[in-house]
C-alpha cells in the first residue's frame, strides 16, 4: 500500500507539473503598457515649453519613446492620477488586464471622452497588448476633459504615449491609426500636469555702484567734513568725499531692474447673442452667464471672464475663446466670435458663423491706451453647428513636386487626411501630425489663419502632366468625412478652370477644380 501510495503521489505531481508547463506555454505573446503620472513646477522644462507655445514630445529627452526617466529629465516628479482609459475608436480587445489576455479593458462608448463605463488604468498599473497585431489603441486621461485636437486647459500639460504625436491634447495612442508591437515591447503613457507654481524669476544682475547707491550713502547727508578738520590733516581724502556728495548725477532717478510701466486704459468686452426663436438673434439677458477665456498669443490661458465684463489689457496679442461650462474646453455651441470695429451696435443681425476664436491686438504707447475692443459672440441651440469646410489652393509646381495650400474655411477642430501627401509644413497653429504617412493632421478652433503646405510628388511626362489631389476632413477618426479633389494640369493649354461635382468619401459632396497653366509659364 505504501509503495502504491508513493506511486500515486508521483503520478499526481507529474501531471501537475505537466499541466503547469502547458499553462505557462499557453500564455500568448504580448507587449506591455505602464501608465505613469508626473507633477511639474512652473520652472520645469515641459512647463516652460507649454507656456512658450511649443509642443513637448516623447523624444525630447534622447529616446524616441516615452520612458520613466523623462519625468526627471523634464524637471518633474511622480504623482498620482485618476487613471487612463481607452477611447472609442480603439480596436476591441486591444488592451488586457492580465498577461493571459483573457480580461479585456472596456473601451469608452465615446471617441471624445469618458462615458463612465470604460476601464480606468491606475497610475503605476501595467496592462498587456497582443503582440504582432496591427491594432488601434487611443488613450485619454480621466483627470481632464478629453481634447483630440486642441490643448487641454491647465493644469494639464501633455499626455505622451509611446512615440508621442502632435499637439498638447488629452488624447494619444500606442497606435493611433493601428500599430503592431513586437512581443516583449515595454511601452509607457505618461501624464504631465502643472503643480500650480510659477517659474522662479530670473535674477537680474545688480547694477554697479551707481549714482543712486552713492546718493543714499549716509555720508551724503552729513555736513561737509572739511569744516572741522585741522590744518595739515587729510584734506585730499575729505575733499573727494565732499565732491562725490555734490555731483549733479545724484539728482537722476534711481536705477531699478523693473520693467517699463504698462500703458493703462486698454480693455475688451464681449457682447453675447442667442437665438430669438424667430430665426434671428437677441442680446443675452442678463449678461454675465457666458464664460470666456483670455489667452496670450501662444494660447496659454491668462484669465476667465464673462460676457459684459470689462477686461483690462496690457499691450500685446491675445486669443479669446468661449468655454463649455461642463468640460472646461471650447464651447461646441459657439457659432461665431469676432471683433466689432464699431462697438456693440455694429454686431450684425446675420452673422456668417465659423469663427470660433477671436484675435485681439493692443498696440503699445498712447495709441493703445484708452481703447476698448468689442467682441460679438453668437451661440446656437444644441444640435445646430456651424458648417466648416476645407479649401485647397495650388501654390507651385516644379521638379516633379506640386505644392498645395490646405486651410479651413474658419478656425475649427478638424482632422485632415491627404493620401497623396509626401511632405507637410504647418503654419499658425496647424499640426501636420502623421498626414504625410497616411495618418491625419489637425486644425484647431483656437488658431485663426492656420494652414498646411502639402507636397505631392508626380512623374512628369514632357510638357504634359495631370496631378490630382484629394483632401478629406472630419471630426472623428472613424466618423464620416467630406472631401475635395483638385487637379493640376500642365498641358500647354491656356490657363482656365471649370467646376466638377461628384461624391467623395462617406456622405460627403466634394468639389473638383482643374487648374491649367500655359506651356513655359512659371507657376
Amino acid at each position: 500500500m505504501k509503495r502504491a501510495g508513493l506511486a500515486l503521489v508521483a503520478i499526481v505531481l507529474t501531471v501537475a507539473a505537466a499541466g503547469r508547463g502547458t499553462a505557462e506555454a499557453a500564455v500568448p505573446a504580448h507587449a506591455t503598457l505602464t501608465f505613469l503620472a508626473a507633477s511639474c513646477p512652473g520652472e520645469s522644462a515641459i512647463s516652460q515649453a507649454r507656456l512658450a507655445g511649443k509642443d513637448p514630445k516623447a523624444s525630447d529627452n534622447g529616446t524616441p519613446e516615452a520612458v520613466p526617466s523623462d519625468i526627471g529629465a523634464y524637471g518633474c516628479v511622480p504623482t498620482a492620477a485618476k487613471g487612463l482609459f481607452l477611447l472609442g475608436g480603439s480596436t476591441k480587445d486591444s488592451v488586457f488586464l492580465d498577461p493571459g489576455l483573457t480580461l479585456p479593458a472596456v473601451r469608452s462608448g465615446s471617441a471624445t471622452g469618458y462615458d463612465g463605463s470604460a476601464t480606468v488604468i491606475a497610475a503605476g498599473q501595467t496592462v498587456y497588448l497582443p503582440a504582432g497585431q496591427a491594432q488601434t489603441r487611443r488613450f485619454s486621461a480621466a483627470d481632464f476633459p478629453t481634447t483630440v485636437v486642441t490643448a487641454a486647459p491647465l493644469p494639464f500639460i501633455d499626455l505622451q504615449c509611446y512615440r508621442d504625436g502632435g499637439n498638447n491634447d488629452n488624447a494619444d495612442g500606442v497606435g493611433w491609426n493601428a500599430l503592431a508591437l513586437p512581443a516583449g515591447t515595454q511601452t509607457f503613457c505618461i501624464l504631465y500636469t502643472w503643480d500650480g507654481t510659477a517659474a522662479k524669476p530670473k535674477e537680474v544682475p545688480k547694477p554697479a555702484d551707481t549714482a543712486t547707491a552713492v546718493a543714499t550713502k549716509p555720508v551724503e547727508t552729513k555736513p561737509p567734513v572739511t569744516a572741522t578738520v585741522e590744518p595739515g590733516g587729510p584734506t585730499k581724502a575729505i575733499e573727494t568725499a565732499t565732491a562725490v556728495a555734490t555731483k549733479p548725477v545724484e539728482t537722476k532717478p534711481p536705477v531699478t531692474a523693473t520693467a517699463e510701466p504698462v500703458e493703462p486704459g486698454a480693455a475688451l468686452v464681449v457682447h453675447k447673442f442667442v437665438p430669438d426663436g424667430k430665426g434671428g438673434w437677441r442680446p443675452a439677458a442678463p449678461p454675465g452667464d457666458w464664460v470666456f477665456l483670455l489667452a496670450d498669443a501662444n494660447n496659454t490661458g491668462l484669465q476667465k471672464f464673462v460676457d459684459g465684463e470689462l477686461v483690462p489689457l496690457a499691450p500685446g496679442d491675445y486669443l479669446v475663446t468661449e468655454l463649455d461650462p461642463a468640460t472646461g474646453g471650447p464651447n461646441p455651441l459657439l457659432f461665431d466670435l469676432f471683433v466689432s470695429p464699431n462697438g456693440a451696435k455694429a454686431c450684425p443681425k446675420d452673422p456668417k458663423g465659423g469663427n470660433l476664436a477671436a484675435k485681439v491686438s493692443v498696440p503699445g504707447g498712447a495709441k493703445g491706451a484708452g481703447g476698448v475692443t468689442h467682441l460679438c459672440a453668437y451661440n446656437k441651440q444644441p444640435g445646430e453647428q456651424p458648417k466648416v469646410s476645407v479649401t485647397k489652393t495650388f501654390v507651385k509646381e516644379g521638379d516633379g513636386v506640386v505644392v498645395w495650400k490646405v486651410e479651413p474655411s474658419a478656425a475649427a477642430d478638424l482632422l485632415v487626411w491627404d493620401a497623396n501627401a509626401a511632405g507637410c509644413q504647418e503654419f499658425n497653429g496647424a499640426a501636420c501630425g502623421d498626414i504625410a504617412n497616411g495618418g491625419y493632421g489637425k486644425f484647431s478652433a483656437t488658431a485663426p489663419g492656420q494652414y498646411f503646405l502639402i507636397e505631392q510628388k508626380f512623374e512628369p511626362k514632357g510638357e504634359e502632366c495631370e496631378v490630382s489631389n484629394t483632401v478629406e476632413w472630419g471630426l472623428d477618426p472613424d466618423g464620416p468625412r467630406e472631401s475635395l479633389t483638385v487637379t493640376y494640369r500642365c498641358s500647354g493649354a491656356p490657363t482656365m478652370g471649370w467646376l466638377l461635382l461628384g461624391l467623395f468619401g462617406t456622405f460627403a459632396v466634394g468639389t473638383a477644380w482643374w487648374v491649367n497653366r500655359k506651356a513655359g509659364q512659371d507657376a
